[in-house]
């Protein structure tokens, strides 16, 4: 059974513990004013008695909503708690998913270059080549390195970042340079 619907089961059961007590403080009321007033209508009717009864009734009218004024307040108040959670409870589940979905894309993105590094160097142990061609099989691989080298740093500036151990520095660049050399770069694999 899921968590979240163990919270719901639980609510359930306050707000069905609510409407019980409810109940029995209601009756529990009405029992002991409506013994008062049969006693006292047992004795001689005055005026005295009589203001007595009324009285004795409007107080078991305000009982009746005090208990409805306490439990809408606790209603409202269980409701905005369960708002709350449930709120709480969503954020979690979307920075869970938003974990998984950035492993599974690190994951992905470690494989490609890890993948080219084995297959360089299986290239040179499988083939004899002449001095050029292993040089540039070399620097396939070595790129490939660099491709780690640089997903790690992303991955521990961005870290750096969300715990604010790391101070910003702005500072212009020229876009134009720095997409013609990551063109350069992706030319070269």
């Amino acid at each position: 059974m899921k968590p979240i619907n163990i919270f719901y089961l639980l609510v359930l059961y306050v707000v069905l513990q609510l409407g019980w007590w409810s109940y029995l403080l209601v009756d529990l009321n009405k029992d002991y004013y409506e013994t008062k007033i049969n006693h006292i209508l047992t004795q001689e009717q005055t005026s005295e008695t009589v203001s007595e009864i009324a009285w004795l009734k409007k107080r078991l009218n305000e009982k009746y909503l005090m208990v409805a004024g306490e439990g809408i307040v606790f209603l409202s108040l269980l409701g905005f708690g369960i708002y709350q959670a449930r709120k709480a409870y969503l954020r979690e589940f979307q920075v869970a998913q938003q974990q998984k979905n950035f492993m599974m894309s690190i994951t992905h993105e470690f494989k490609s270059p890890i993948a080219g590094i084995r297959l360089s160097v299986e290239t040179l142990l499988k083939r004899d080549m002449e001095r050029e061609k292993q040089t540039t099989v070399l620097q396939r691989a070595l790129n490939e390195t660099d491709r780690i080298n640089f997903l790690v740093e992303n991955i521990l500036t961005a870290t750096r970042i969300e715990a604010a151990n790391m101070e910003l520095h702005l500072t212009d660049i020229d876009l134009s340079k720095t997409i013609t050399d990551y063109l350069q770069t992706k030319k070269n694999f």
